[in-house]
């Protein structure tokens, strides 16, 4: 079965508006909801057995004094949450730890990362930097 999906945005903006089995009807919400600001596209997809694909990944970035690394989830990570829990939440904080001479377990700072759903390592790095910059805008109070 095809089923037309409506997105708009892009990067860390990019969202799904509306899905449809019609390609009529979907022209027919975007033809009512597109403007000069919210700009949608229709994106047609193949479906089986009721799921459907659009290409995407899940990634961990992780960022380390404003370094970043990307790494490709498996599979499963996406099966669990979906899409709604990705692309939203802005950065993930765990400790770092380390025995000191005495054996006295410290933590002595944080690893952060982001997880994001996109089309390629690339997109994935671009996310996460808007994400990055938005939370320590956030942080500044900006």
């Amino acid at each position: 079965m095809k089923v037309y999906v409506v997105t708009a945005g892009e990067y860390s903006s990019y969202r799904i508006e509306a899905i449809f089995t019609e390609r009529e009807k979907a022209v027919a919400y975007v033809t009512i909801h597109s403007s000069q600001y919210n700009n949608l596209y229709i994106e047609p997809y193949e479906t089986e057995d009721g799921a459907v694909s659009d290409g995407r990944d899940v990634f961990r970035v992780y960022i380390d004094g404003g370094q970043f690394t990307v790494r490709k989830l498996p599979e499963s990570a996406f099966a669990n949450r979906g899409f709604n829990f990705y692309n939203k939440m802005l950065v993930q904080q765990y400790p770092v730890k380390a025995k000191d001479p005495e054996g006295n377990l410290l933590t002595i700072g944080y690893k952060r990362c982001i997880d994001v759903v996109a089309k390629d390592k690339a997109h994935a790095l671009k996310i996460a930097q808007d994400k990055w910059a938005e939370y320590k805008a956030q942080k500044a109070g900006i």
